[in-house]
């Protein structure tokens, strides 16, 4: 009798940190860009769902990000947190996207200190670049609609499942769709090692497999 290959999950990753927040605030968020900001001033700059460029590219920012923690705001950094879309991690959350995403990430070293002028502990800014378009099947999926303007969307979040294609997104162990921008996707192999290494701040919930 024959063997059936066992299907490669799919999570969402998402953050822990409560509605607190992380208690770093970010204090020259006008003057990283013209337009101010850390997210990209034009999205999509050459035309919806046009790869490689859309919202998860860094800007060439005029300086570095300056966090300041403050108490009142949150309890401190985690390895793994979201600001404005980009992720705030830690230096091993680094090596762990630098070992399985060597080539799909973008970083920015950002200066943090405390509000009584000591320096803070090193942070970076990150965005997976690595995106994919037409990774799901979209026959083979339940509780998604693709809107008009291309775009996806999971009507029930939780009770969304995604059938990805394995010939678009291949061996990635951490993603993200064109046709959802706002998100982030990984495998098993990544959840596991996040888990391995004891990462904080990070939350995974199956969004779907890799069909076979």
């Amino acid at each position: 009798m024959a063997v059936k290959s066992k299907k490669s999950v799919v999570y969402s990753v998402a953050t822990t940190r409560s509605d607190r927040g992380s208690g770093w605030e970010l204090v020259n968020r006008d003057r990283l860009q013209a337009g101010g900001g850390i997210r990209p001033t034009v999205a999509w700059p050459d035309g919806p769902l046009v790869l490689p460029r859309g919202p998860w590219n860094t800007p060439q920012y005029l300086e570095p990000p300056h966090f300041v923690f403050k108490q009142r705001l949150g309890h401190g950094p985690h390895d793994f947190d979201i600001r404005d879309g980009f992720f705030l991690i830690s230096p091993r959350m680094k090596e762990l996207f630098d070992e399985l995403a060597p080539h799909d990430c973008e970083y920015t070293r950002c200066i943090t200190s405390y509000s009584n002028g000591d320096a803070g502990p090193e942070l970076w800014l990150c965005s997976i670049v690595k995106a994919y378009r037409d990774a799901v099947d979209l026959e083979s999926s339940s509780n998604v609609t693709v809107s008009s303007y291309g775009l996806y969307l999971f009507p029930n979040f939780r009770e969304t499942d995604l059938a990805f294609k394995s010939s678009v997104i291949g061996s990635a162990h951490v993603f993200r769709l064109a046709e959802k921008a706002s998100s982030l996707f990984c495998d098993d192999e990544f959840k596991i090692r996040c888990r391995a290494k004891e990462i904080t701040g990070i939350s995974f919930e199956k969004i779907g497999s890799v069909l076979n």
